[in-house]
């Protein structure tokens, strides 16, 4: 008996720094900022404010890929464009503040 005892205060043992090691599932008590540590983007994360703007698209550029095939980002013309709403205007420049699409 004292064997079986042995062998199973060690098997408990080792799972117990396994769940350590990996977490114990709950990702809450895991990582406290829930962030993908290659990404930093939260699983609790929201979507970006500018898409609760109306006409968020006829307002907004592009930018540029670096590369062909490669990003592409929205930014901030410099002017408004003709179609987008004088209030979806003011609103975006608030989200925008420090992105305004570059000319290349």
């Amino acid at each position: 008996m004292n064997r079986f005892f042995t062998v199973s205060f060690i098997g408990s043992a080792l799972l117990a720094l396994s769940l350590l090691a990996c977490g114990s599932g709950n990702s809450d008590t895991a990582d406290p900022t829930n962030q993908d540590p290659q990404t930093g983007i939260g699983s609790n994360s929201l979507p970006p404010n500018y898409l609760r703007v109306d006409h968020f698209k006829q307002c907004l550029g592009k930018t540029k890929p670096a590369t062909p095939g490669g990003a592409v980002f929205l930014c901030l013309p410099e002017e408004k464009p003709g179609p987008c709403p004088q209030a979806s205007w003011v609103e975006l420049k608030k989200e925008f503040k420090d992105h305004h699409c570059k000319d290349d």
